[in-house]
């Protein structure tokens, strides 16, 4: 009899550890977080979900619904897809990904902040791991009035981060920004590709002050009404390299910020226009032009460096192989 009770208990415990850690989730409006988060039995938060949800799994939402803040210390996909999922936050983060060599991927999340009074903080905050994908995903309202972020990228490992077909509305706040990367001397890569920005006090602060390299790469990108700069990128004890393809920065207070000698952008296809400043370039930085950019109708203009002999001018050996050829 006691063998008999020691394995139904076994048999018990392997259960409920299968469900504690499958390797797909679900959440639910209707759902409860006491559920093994099964399809047929969801959980009703992502926090509930992810504590059942096995390192590289994906938690996926049934139906359209707020689904609570959450913190990702392993390997996890919250993906909305087709339902409306949300995060409504306040005073807070609502998406923190904080463990080593993490892959965090957020896709078709709505990220909603709250008032100006407690408004959300971050919406989303990278702290540590090895890359975030953030895609087909909208932020909105971050209005914490001493710092709110869209994106708050502050790696304490060298890191990545990818941000694809996003939307940030009214998305910083006092010293934060839409997207923020302080690199606190790690190495990152940065790629956003069809981005939109509107409102807020900043669009993309890049700040390598504490040292690191920050490789950023911005295409098809929009930032426009925007109360300080949309693009700026400030060096000090890191280096930055900031590559601009087809982006657009209209109706900012300025279009493109570069302060530091160890800043250098490289500008192509691009519309600097409608800024009370269009390229301000201080502290020795360099911004150098493919001569194919519209900069006008701002109130002063500012322009890049001639690109001559290549737009490469000053780029370190080998590191963009490609660029030359434009």
């Amino acid at each position: 009899m006691n063998r008999f009770l020691l394995a139904a208990a076994f048999v018990a415990v392997a259960t409920f550890g299968a469900h504690a850690q499958a390797t797909r989730t679900w959440v639910s409006g209707v759902g409860d977080d006491v559920n093994p988060c099964s399809r047929t039995a969801p959980c009703k938060t992502f926090a509930g979900a992810i504590s059942k949800t096995a390192a590289g799994g994906a938690i996926n939402s049934l139906d359209q619904g707020a689904y609570g803040t959450v913190t990702m210390t392993k390997s996890m996909t919250l993906d909305g897809t087709g339902t409306l999922a949300s995060i409504l936050h306040s005073a807070t983060s609502g998406i923190v990904i904080n463990g080593a060599g993490v892959i965090a991927k957020v896709r078709e999340i709505g990220i909603l902040g709250g008032s100006p009074v407690s408004g959300g903080i971050n919406g989303i905050r990278f702290v540590s791991g090895a890359s975030l994908l953030v895609e087909d995903t909208r932020i909105e309202d971050q209005l914490n009035a001493t710092a709110g972020n869209g994106i708050n990228f502050e790696p304490t490992t060298a890191a990545s981060l990818t941000i694809r077909n996003v939307q940030l509305n009214n998305a910083s706040a006092g010293a934060g920004a839409a997207i923020r990367i302080k690199t606190n001397g790690q190495n990152v890569i940065v790629s956003l590709e069809n981005v939109q920005v509107t409102g807020g006090v900043v669009g993309i602060m890049i700040d390598t002050t504490l040292g690191g390299l920050a490789k950023i790469s911005i295409k098809d990108s929009t930032f426009a009404n925007i109360a300080g700069p949309g693009i700026a990128a400030y060096s000090g004890n890191g280096d930055i390299r900031l590559y601009l393809d087809n982006v657009t920065s209209v109706n900012n207070n300025h279009g493109l910020v570069a302060n530091g000698a160890r800043t250098t952008a490289w500008l192509g296809s691009s519309t600097i226009a409608g800024n009370i400043i269009g390229i301000h370039r201080a502290g020795n930085s360099s911004v150098f032009s493919y001569k194919d950019n519209y900069i006008f109708n701002n109130t002063t203009e500012g322009t890049p460096l001639p690109a001559s002999p290549t737009p490469v001018q000053g780029m370190p050996s080998g590191e963009i192989a490609s660029a030359a050829g434009r």
